[in-house]
C-alpha cells in the first residue's frame, strides 16, 4: 500500500546533472570535516538541526512521565494522547514544513526557508510551556496542538539543505556526519539533561518540578533560532558574493 502510494505522489526527479562528469575517489572523511567547518552556513545549520535535536529528544522520552505524573493518566492514556496529538499533527506538520520550505527556497532563496525555521520556536515555545504549566488535560492537550505541529519541523528542510551545500563527492558524508552529531548530542544529552533539571527542582517544586524543568529546557529552543538566523545570514552573503562574481568581467576575476 505504501509503495503504491509513494509511485503515485513521488515523481522521479531530472537525472544528468552530474553523470557526465568523469567519476573520482571519495575524499577522505577529515577532508569533508573540514570542509563542512569552513562553510559557515553549514556550521550554523548543523548547530541549529543539534539544538532543535536536544530539545526534542528530550521532551519525546519525558512526556508520557508528564502525562503519568502532572495529569494522573495511566501508560495507555498517556501513549494514545501523545500518539493523537504529537503523531497526527507532527505528520501533517512535517510535510507542511517541507512544502513551505520547498516553495520558499526555489521563489526566494534558501535563505528565506532557513529564516522560517528562526521564527518556529518563536512561535511554538509560549505555546508548549503554558501547556506543560497548565493544570487542566484538556487545556494541556490543546496548547500542545501548535507545538505538535512544529515538533519535526527541522528535519525535512536541514536534511535537504545539508546536500544543496555539500560538494557533490561529499554529499553522503555530510549527512552522516549531520547524523551523527544530531544523535550523540540529541538523543546523548537530550532526555538527560532534563532528567538532572527535573532533579534538581524536586525540593522547590516537588511533584510539579518535571513539568517546571521541561518549560525551562524549552528556552533552549531559541539557542537553536539563533543558528539558523545565521545560517540564513550566511546563504545570502554567499549568494551575494557567486551573483558578483557571475557579473565581474572575466579579466578581473582572481
Amino acid at each position: 500500500l505504501l509503495a503504491a502510494i509513494m509511485a503515485k505522489l513521488q515523481h522521479e526527479p531530472r537525472r544528468g546533472t552530474f553523470e557526465t562528469e568523469p567519476p573520482a575517489p571519495p575524499p577522505p572523511i577529515l577532508t569533508s570535516a573540514a570542509s563542512m567547518w569552513a562553510n559557515h552556513a553549514m556550521r550554523h545549520l548543523i548547530a541549529g538541526s543539534i539544538v532543535a535535536g536536544l530539545v526534542g529528544y528530550g521532551f519525546t522520552q519525558w512526556l508520557p512521565t508528564f502525562f503519568i505524573r502532572t495529569h494522573g493518566l495511566s501508560q495507555s492514556e498517556a501513549g494514545l494522547v501523545i500518539a493523537a496529538v504529537f503523531g497526527i499533527f507532527g505528520m501533517i506538520g512535517t510535510l507542511v514544513a517541507g512544502k513551505v520550505f520547498d516553495h520558499l527556497s526555489s521563489t526566494k532563496g534558501f535563505e528565506q526557508g532557513i529564516k522560517v525555521l528562526a521564527i518556529v520556536p518563536f512561535v511554538t515555545i509560549p505555546f508548549f510551556m503554558m501547556g506543560l504549566l497548565s493544570d487542566d488535560l484538556t487545556s494541556a492537550i490543546l496548547l500542545f496542538i501548535i507545538p505538535a505541529f512544529a515538533a519535526n519541523y527541522v528535519i525535512g528542510p536541514a536534511s535537504a539543505m545539508v546536500q544543496n551545500l555539500a560538494p557533490v563527492q561529499m554529499r553522503a558524508v555530510y549527512a552522516a556526519i549531520k547524523m551523527l552529531c544530531l544523535n550523540l548530542v540529541g538523543m546523548g544529552l537530550g532526555p538527560l539533561l532534563v532528567g538532572v533539571l527535573s532533579d534538581l527542582l524536586t525540593p522547590y517544586y516537588g511533584n510539579d518540578a518535571l513539568s517546571v524543568a521541561m518549560s525551562y529546557f524549552a528556552l533552549v529552543g531559541f539557542w537553536g533560532s539563533l543558528h539558523f538566523w545565521l545560517c540564513a545570514r550566511a546563504l545570502a552573503r554567499q549568494k551575494k558574493d557567486s551573483m558578483m562574481s557571475r557579473n565581474m568581467p572575466h579579466g578581473q576575476k582572481s
